[in-house]
């Protein structure tokens, strides 16, 4: 666990070195954009295993100079059944959902707000809501080139199918309430004349009364555009959790395969 925890620090210390040099990047253009991605993939497997997987990604952003939210969606759904002979039967249903308001009051520092609301199956998790507002700063500013990083400060509620945590932490039967020190950041790297993007969401979700008490998320998508607005996603997400109900394992991983249809 402590090594997961250093890895995740490590992760956000070294997001601004993550595609190179930012100076070799203009910074005096700052974003401005209207997007709306839509994805659908999934994977397939037979023989010893046969499970189905779907998932459907979208992201809403609007950016003016100064002002913009980025709006991201994923979900997750997974059938199973026990041989080949034997009907699917649905067995993870996962749906996450960011909101991510932001506002430059100068060029690279900006006010960062979050909502995000969280449900999975998978993972025994019936809801989670988090709420909170914070500071952000950007050091690439570019519309081929983004990172942006904010620390919020959060309110987290959550409602289990259970009271059996793995850690002992704080909790109000099935429910819990939680402060959060959040560090947020996603972005995006393109290569003028590369077919190739490249896309990352990451959290890191301590709580500064109990250490151990710490999650990180991280979805990375790389698109490789086919022709107009269609292109290829390779997707990876990796969760990880210690307080989770016992049944389940803290770490998760997850790697799907799918179209990605730029509308906007």
């Amino acid at each position: 666990m402590h090594f997961l925890k250093k890895s995740f620090l490590m992760l956000f210390a070294l997001l601004p070195f993550t595609f190179g040099d930012a100076s070799a990047t203009p910074t005096n253009e700052p974003e401005t954009y209207t997007k709306l991605n839509l994805s659908l993939g999934g994977y397939y497997y037979s023989g010893n295993l046969n499970q189905v997987q779907g998932n459907l990604q979208g992201h809403l952003g609007i950016s003016s100079p100064t002002i913009g939210a980025d709006i991201l969606t994923n979900g997750y759904r997974l059938w199973s059944k026990t041989s080949s002979e034997a009907p699917y039967k649905r067995v993870g249903d996962d749906f996450f959902l960011t909101a991510l308001p932001f506002w430059y009051f100068v060029p690279k520092i900006y006010v960062a707000g979050l909502g995000r609301y969280e449900s999975s199956k998978v993972l025994k998790l019936d809801h989670r809501i988090v709420t909170g507002l914070g500071l952000g700063y950007a050091p690439v500013r570019t519309k081929d080139w983004l990172i942006r990083i904010a620390l919020i400060p959060s309110y987290e509620w959550a409602k289990f199918p259970g009271t059996n945590f793995k850690n002992d932490v704080n909790h109000d039967g099935n429910q819990r309430h939680t402060i959060r020190a959040a560090i947020i950041s996603n972005g995006w790297f393109r290569q003028k004349n590369s077919p190739i993007t490249y896309r990352y969401f990451a959290q890191l979700w301590p709580n500064p009364l109990d250490i151990d008490d710490i999650r990180a998320n991280l979805v990375s998508n790389a698109d490789i555009k086919i022709v107009g607005p269609l292109a290829l996603r390779f997707t990876a997400l990796f969760s990880y959790d210690p307080s989770i109900l016992e049944g389940r394992k803290s770490h998760d991983f997850r790697s799907t395969f799918g179209v990605v249809i730029k509308a906007l």
